[in-house]
């Protein structure tokens, strides 16, 4: 039986990886080919696409994976390698639900948290484009039907 001692208090890391509470729990028929979202992330869908995948990652305990509320541990702490496969498992599911495009450019990165900002900021970065060209255009067409 492993155990790691984090902030005075002692983790057994058998009882993380078997209680499905745990963030560090998988599910024996889960697999880095799990599809947990069928809705795959385009140029397009953002919102409705990562509110799916966030649900099912929710279900999964593992939402503390995107929002970095699961820090990595120090490579000393057995939870280390525990993290990184949980981390891992994360990031293939994400990688299963974005188009190929867009997956092709998530794969370099290494923990499912800066994936996860990175589509969330260049999607706000899409939609102030989007914003800018509509109103840009609202203004124009405005503006001719002034003169």
């Amino acid at each position: 039986m492993c155990s790691s001692t984090t902030n005075n208090h002692e983790i057994n890391t058998v009882d993380l990886r078997q209680n499905p509470s745990s963030p560090y729990y998988i599910h024996p028929s889960e697999n880095p080919y799990s599809v947990i979202v069928t809705l795959v992330l385009s140029e397009n869908n953002y919102h409705f696409q990562s509110c799916s995948f966030s649900m099912a990652v929710i279900f999964k305990n593992s939402k503390g994976f995107l929002n970095d509320s699961v820090r990595i541990p120090q490579p000393t702490n057995l939870l280390h390698s525990m993290w990184n496969c949980c981390n891992n498992l994360i990031i293939s599911w994400n990688l299963t639900s974005l188009s190929q495009s867009i997956s092709q450019t998530a794969l370099y990165f290494d923990h499912v948290d800066a994936i996860w900002n990175d589509l969330r900021n260049a999607s706000l970065k899409m939609t102030c484009c989007i914003l800018h060209s509509s109103r840009r255009k609202f203004t124009d067409s405005h503006k001719a039907h002034r003169q």
